[in-house]
């Protein structure tokens, strides 16, 4: 399939699974009892999808997609840099797809629903809430979806459909803030075993980019080493690469 298509049937797959396969928690009561239903499901994830998507033909355009897939229709979120556009030379990247497409098929995108301005430098701010909140807004999430690309746990390729939001300073721990700055993705795994196991982030500009590091427990590396993480939105590393120095 082409990269439009796969993200749609990827995250249609992903919705209907995500909770059997370590999904990520959801504090919504709603949206739990649906992820409990799924997870004590006695049939297999690819099971379940096959009947997800059997469903979906069959009901076709009468179907209820709250009832399948949540309570957002399937998206497909384009990214792309404002310098490329006005360009009209580089790249676009749908979110969850290795593939980059036209700048072409960005601008369709952009003609037919609009667009979202997501700015990377300090006047991204008002996305910040400091210690009024401690969960990650919905605006927030969609700004660390097209930073940090999935799980920056080293080696991890879960997308960023699959996960929760850490706070690099813990928001009890350290008083840590529920900015952007201070938040990375991980998934439900790699989350739970950070907490358990002690590792640690943090965030340093390096270059005039504020990046993240990796800090491993003791057991893992005596000297707890840092290690560099680099960030797994191809849109984003355009986005260094196209403005370095």
């Amino acid at each position: 399939m082409d990269p439009e298509t796969s993200a749609i049937v990827e995250e249609i797959r992903d919705r209907a699974t995500s909770p059997k396969l370590g999904g990520p928690r959801f504090v919504d009561e709603t949206m739990a009892a649906r992820a409990d239903r799924i997870e004590q499901d006695p049939r297999t994830a690819e099971q379940l999808a096959s009947d997800v998507f059997a469903e979906l033909l069959r009901a076709g355009s009468a179907a209820d997609p709250a009832s399948l897939l949540g309570d957002d229709i399937p998206a497909v979120r384009v990214l792309v840099t404002l310098a490329d556009l006005k360009a009209g030379v580089g790249a676009a990247y749908i979110e969850g797809q290795s593939t980059p497409v036209s700048l072409a098929t960005a601008e369709r995108h952009i003609c037919e629903t609009g667009f979202q301005q997501l700015l990377f430098d300090a006047e991204r701010r008002p996305l910040d809430l400091g210690r009024i909140k401690r969960l990650f807004s919905k605006k927030q999430r969609l700004a660390l979806y097209a930073r940090d690309g999935g799980c920056m746990f080293p080696g991890c390729t879960r997308p960023a459909s699959w996960t929760e939001a850490h706070h690099i300073r813990h928001f009890k721990r350290d008083r840590g803030e529920t900015n952007i700055d201070d938040g990375i993705l991980l998934c439900r795994h790699h989350h739970r075993l950070v907490h358990d196991q002690g590792w640690e982030f943090r965030n340093r500009v390096i270059d005039g980019v504020m990046r993240f590091e990796i800090i491993p427990p003791a057991t893992v590396d005596p000297r707890q080493t840092p290690r560099l993480l680099p960030p797994k939105s191809l849109a984003y590393r355009r986005l260094l690469a196209t403005t370095a120095g």
